[in-house]
């Protein structure tokens, strides 16, 4: 297994490129050498979180980005480490349905109940 990039190296990639910058127009940005960027994000150079803050803003997001961003950050990488066995998909698509039918006959149920009681609503 690949050894992990740290977090806000990666964030800070996700960042950038879903914003569209170069890694050196973005050092330049904020007065670093061009090849800061690149070194951050393959984690060797630290990466604190002000400096993380300094790149987004000027890359013209807020900082409160960031939480997000390491959320979705987590959530991939969970799943990459727990593979959904096989068949998981169509038993979601099963289970979906499902919900999809009981959702559907409870509301029928509600509006049926509504009607006889006079509160309006269609009859089924």
């Amino acid at each position: 297994m690949p050894s992990e990039v740290p977090e806000l190296a990666t964030v800070l990639r996700l960042l950038r490129e879903g914003q569209g910058w170069s890694a050196p127009a973005l050092a330049r940005a904020v007065g670093l050498p061009p090849t800061a960027v690149l070194r951050f994000e393959q984690g060797k150079r630290e990466l604190r979180r002000p400096q993380l803050e300094q790149l987004a803003g000027a890359m013209g997001l807020p900082a409160s980005v960031i939480e997000p961003t390491l959320s979705y950050l987590h959530s991939i990488r969970l799943l990459g480490r727990a593979p959904l066995p096989l068949g998981t998909k169509d038993r979601i698509e099963e289970i979906a349905v499902e919900i999809g039918g009981a959702v559907e006959a409870l509301v029928r149920s509600h509006l049926r109940h509504d009607s006889l009681a006079g509160r309006g609503g269609e009859g089924a």
